[in-house]
């Protein structure tokens, strides 16, 4: 669901050109006062004497407004950094292997599985996320890089690759055997020419993935069958600019990103069946997204002000103004923060986004609310680039150096 590492070759020429931003505060006003009214006179009778009212008088003077009894709204607030804890890291591959790209962790009734996809054509898998062990690297792909994963169940994988293959296994932990040969269903070329390559995929279903690759006009990749080779994939022409990563919140939600969100509530429809957001980031690009439900996608990425903001919505079918964008990191960034380049969400009420340098931050509240400062889920890092995905137990971040870092999450 996340861009390539090629994003991250902006990162050093953005970091120098950003500034900060300020933000007004609106201005109160205060109600009229009622007129005053003229007092009349008035001759009093020769009754009876009346027993004095008992009434409470009230402690408003005649003319003033009411006080009000709203209960004073409170601000958002971000939540304890510790409400995900991160183990130590562990290095699943060597350096000299290029690095981790992308993971993909389903959750199928109490069962637990990985797989992570590298720069080198590998993959790697565990059953066991959080304690480990992981597998050796099952070269899959030659050495092409493989720039996605999604595995919607336990027995379904597929993985894509920077020529434009799809590798599938039904077994996925089961080695190099296990997986299929490559298939190629995108021939596209990039601007420099050269594959342009796919870019990410998601998979809600075992009957549904969706694939988005960087061409200089991006197109989508769709299949009800993604094992049956490349005449069971479709590719439908959809964006202006090229396609970074894709999410599906089920077959009937799915959203492509670029320089621009690309929605679809029918997948499998054809080029018709997408439309474009309008939504931007200011001469950025979006270079994650994750779509936990029909009724959450959130986006990372980086714009002309920020090398770390998260726009995210409640109605993803909406207008470009149901999108609310949130600065994650400060502008212009402090050293040791890194291009925000990945997002997943383990409940409608926790966003993990992490950066290139292996800092996470969270949000309670994705949609408008307050995200944690870095917190270095890695100390010393010598990654340029991260990934991450979560269960609702625990989130898996990979990164470019090779080493996969775990978060349990507690509630």
């Amino acid at each position: 669901m996340r861009a390539p590492k090629i994003l991250g070759l902006a990162v050093a020429a953005l970091l120098a050109g950003l500034g900060s931003r300020a933000a007004g505060e609106p201005g109160a006003g205060a109600a009229a006062a009622p007129p005053a009214s003229t007092p009349t006179t008035t001759t009093p009778k020769a009754t009876t004497p009346t027993t004095p009212s008992t009434t409470t008088p009230t402690t408003t003077p005649p003319g003033a407004a009411t006080p009000s009894t709203t209960t004073p709204t409170t601000a958002p607030t971000a939540p304890s950094p510790t409400l995900v804890r991160w183990y130590s890291a562990r290095r699943l591959e060597p350096t000299a292997l290029g690095g981790l790209n992308a993971i993909s962790c389903p959750v199928q009734d109490t069962s637990l599985m990985c797989a992570v996809v590298d720069e080198s054509g590998g993959v790697v898998t565990t059953i066991h996320p959080i304690y480990g062990p992981w597998s050796n690297v099952a070269k899959i792909d030659g050495k092409t890089p493989l720039t996605g994963v999604s595995c919607p169940t336990l027995t379904l994988c597929v993985a894509v690759d920077a020529n434009g293959n799809v590798i599938t296994s039904t077994k996925p932990t089961g080695g190099r055997s296990a997986w299929a040969r490559p298939v190629k269903i995108d021939t596209a070329t990039a601007a420099g020419g050269g594959p342009a390559g796919l870019t990410g995929i998601s998979c809600p279903t075992p009957t549904l993935c969706v694939a988005v690759d960087g061409a200089p006009t991006g197109s989508v990749f769709v299949s009800t069958n993604p094992a049956g080779g490349a005449a069971a994939w479709h590719a439908a022409q959809v964006a202006t600019g090229p396609l970074t990563s894709v999410s599906c919140a089920s077959s009937t939600l799915c959203v492509a990103a670029g320089i621009e969100h690309y929605v679809s509530i029918a997948p499998t429809g054809g080029v018709s069946a997408w439309k474009a957001t309008g939504l931007q980031l200011g001469g950025g690009v979006f270079s994650a997204i994750d779509c936990p439900a029909i009724a959450l996608c959130i986006a990372t990425g980086y714009g002309n002000t920020n090398v770390g903001l998260a726009t995210a919505t409640t109605t993803p079918t909406g207008r470009p103004t149901d999108w609310v964008t949130s600065d994650v990191e400060s502008a212009p960034p402090v050293p040791g923060q890194g291009l925000l380049d990945g997002i997943a969400c383990p409940s409608a009420g926790l966003c993990v986004a992490v950066d290139g340098f292996d800092n996470a931050y969270l949000a309670n509240k994705p949609v408008g609310g307050v995200w944690t400062g870095a917190i270095p889920i890695r100390p010393k890092s010598a990654s340029q680039t991260s990934a991450i995905a979560c269960t609702a137990s625990f989130c898996a971040v990979v990164d470019s150096a090779g080493v996969e870092t775990t978060g349990v999450i507690h509630s």
